[in-house]
């Protein structure tokens, strides 16, 4: 183990140690190749630039155009300040640095809730801003002529001078130290949990926002982020020509963003108006009602273990789960109330006038025909998508304009029709990123080792909750369907949930995985007392678990009542099951 160990350090860690042998040798080969020493300078500062580029394009799927003009702001900010105020490096690269981080929280605020080529584009059009401004401005960038009459001034370092001024070679040594720096402060970013935040929302964007990720905040932070290391990359580039032109700096920035787009594999960024149709089409696909033929009650004493009559669905026979404790003592108080509530897409009434109340405790059971309304009402609640009409009240407060990802802080988490884990991180880290959500560490830079301990034991509970520990280093998408659907409940719970809503969290299993998931359930519902809205089509699944059924046809509430009322209403027989007089 130890030696296989060593062997895969080695071949993670020896194109590193490579690459800085190179960079520390450059000096002294780059005369034998062809170079000078400006040109091994150039190519370090133009790496940084690529390597802050990369860490919002890599790290979170979002695209920028414009990283230009921050890289410029940072240029122009040494120049005007050791041409102007002070002649001091330090000083300079300290206010271009400031310039161009300022610069980018502005612009980051106004653009952050753009997408894609949207996104994208703006960033172009703030960039084309910039640079008209400093060609323009001659009576202080110097226009077209640039701004010149300047140069890099010694460091003083207390008692020692570093003469980065006339020594090339001491200068290149300076830009890689910075270089250095800046490449360990990201480092220790991403691998931070703002880092994996980051990792989540490229994954899958609608899955880190319901796991109480602010998805806008995080992007502003990384563009925010990433434009101060461009800033600074760009005060190093003016200071190693003691020259600065807005159109040079236009162009020397595209290489390395040409670079750093050249090395993207792969954009795996699934937010955006094709998720938000899919998920709304998904009502549409017609699946069968597994077991929904013949249903009848009757009492099977080999399985009725709790008390409740056994169900029969088809041929499949489940023993009745025990009810929820507020159901069990007939408390009044809701957990969540929906009152008469709609929602429209133009002409379209999905959903119309649906009440729906949910005690503390109870297992609710949601069902209906394909179209029948129930994703949309269940998007409603999660916050994925806004009422046109009537009120939602969690715990006595009002959340029907509350985004998702505050709901999930007030206790409501959800899982998804079409399963959603992050396939390309491992179990464990699925289950790490929600747990240090939960704890409130999702922008924290660094975490103690107490802190650190105390988020792998909770995740170590969680893998043996669903008997996943033997699997938790491995790729989620290389693991059975059953297992994902296992480790997106996991993942739900790990957010420390008042409310559980799971969106048919069975379709597309087996008999053994669908009583794997179901007796999952049952335990979360028995022994951490969850509150539970189940949307399902799986007869079995829903008369094993639920406490009440409230059954949807055409956006509206057919039947509402015990699993005993509703399999014996008659209007559920006729217009859900297609029995009943014609």
């Amino acid at each position: 183990m130890k030696s296989r160990t060593a062997v895969n350090w080695v071949r993670h860690n020896i194109p590193a140690v490579l690459l800085w042998i190179v960079l520390l040798t450059m000096p002294f080969w780059m005369k034998a190749v062809g170079g000078y020493t400006e040109l091994a300078t150039r190519v370090v500062v133009l790496g940084l630039a690529a390597m802050a580029l990369n860490f919002l394009l890599g790290y979170t799927g979002t695209l920028s155009f414009g990283h230009a003009a921050y890289f410029g702001i940072g240029a122009y900010g040494v120049g005007l300040t050791i041409k102007y105020l002070v002649p001091s490096t330090a000083l300079g690269m300290l206010v271009g640095m400031i310039s161009g981080t300022l610069a980018a929280a502005l612009i980051g605020a106004l653009i952050v809730r753009l997408r894609g080529v949207y996104f994208a584009m703006v960033t172009i059009a703030f960039g084309q801003v910039f640079y008209f401004i400093a060609f323009r401005w001659n009576s202080v960038t110097g226009g077209d002529d640039g701004l010149n009459g300047w140069q890099r001034q010694a460091l003083k370092l207390g008692s020692t001078t570093l003469d980065i001024q006339t020594h090339d070679k001491t200068f290149y040594y300076f830009a890689l130290t910075c270089f250095a720096l800046s490449a360990l402060a990201m480092a220790l970013l991403l691998k931070s949990p703002f880092g994996r935040t980051l990792v989540a929302i490229r994954e899958n964007e609608r899955r880190a926002r319901f796991l109480g990720i602010d998805v806008e905040r995080h992007l502003w932070l990384s563009f925010v982020i990433s434009c101060a290391f461009v800033s600074l990359a760009g005060t190093l580039y003016a200071l190693l020509n003691n020259f600065r032109n807005a159109l040079r700096l236009a162009q020397q920035l595209h290489r390395p963003a040409r670079a750093a787009l050249g090395h993207v594999r792969e954009l795996r960024h699934h937010g955006g108006p094709w998720r938000h149709a899919l998920l709304l089409g998904a009502a549409d696909r017609r699946r069968h009602l597994r077991g929904a033929s013949r249903l009848c009650v009757q009492r099977d004493p080999e399985l009725d273990v709790s008390g409740r009559a056994g169900l029969r669905a088809g041929r499949a026979v489940f023993s009745a789960g025990r009810t929820g404790s507020a159901a069990r003592q007939g408390q009044i108080v809701s957990l969540l109330r929906a009152e008469q509530v709609s929602c429209s897409f133009g002409s379209l009434k999905a959903v119309s006038d649906v009440s729906l109340s949910i005690a503390p405790g109870e297992l609710r059971a949601l069902i209906g025909a394909n179209g029948a309304g129930k994703t949309t009402f269940f998007n409603l609640i999660s916050g994925f998508l806004a009422p046109t009409g009537g009120a939602i009240i969690f715990d006595g407060i009002d959340i029907t304009g509350v985004p998702a990802h505050r709901r999930v802080g007030m206790g409501i988490a959800r899982t998804f029709q079409i399963t959603e884990v992050f396939p390309d991180l491992s179990v464990r880290e699925n289950l790490r990123i929600p747990v240090e959500v939960a704890s409130g560490m999702a922008r924290h830079a660094w975490l103690s080792r107490g802190k650190s301990e105390a988020v792998m034991e909770r995740v170590d509970e969680l893998l043996a909750l669903g008997a996943l520990a033997d699997r938790s280093e491995r790729l989620a998408g290389e693991l059975s369907h059953g297992d994902q659907r296992a480790i997106e409940i996991l993942m739900a719970l790990a957010l420390k949930p008042r409310l559980l809503l799971l969106d048919e969290p069975t379709a597309g299993m087996g008999d053994q995985e669908t009583f794997d998931i179901t007796e999952l359930i049952r335990r979360l519902h028995r022994e951490h007392a969850l509150s539970i809205l189940l949307v399902e089509h799986d007869m079995r699944v829903v008369f094993h678990l639920a406490d009440r059924i409230m059954v949807m046809a055409e956006g509206t509430v057919l039947a509402d009542g015990t699993p005993e009322q509703i399999a014996a209403d008659e209007r559920v027989q006729s217009a859900y099951l297609g029995q009943g007089d014609a």
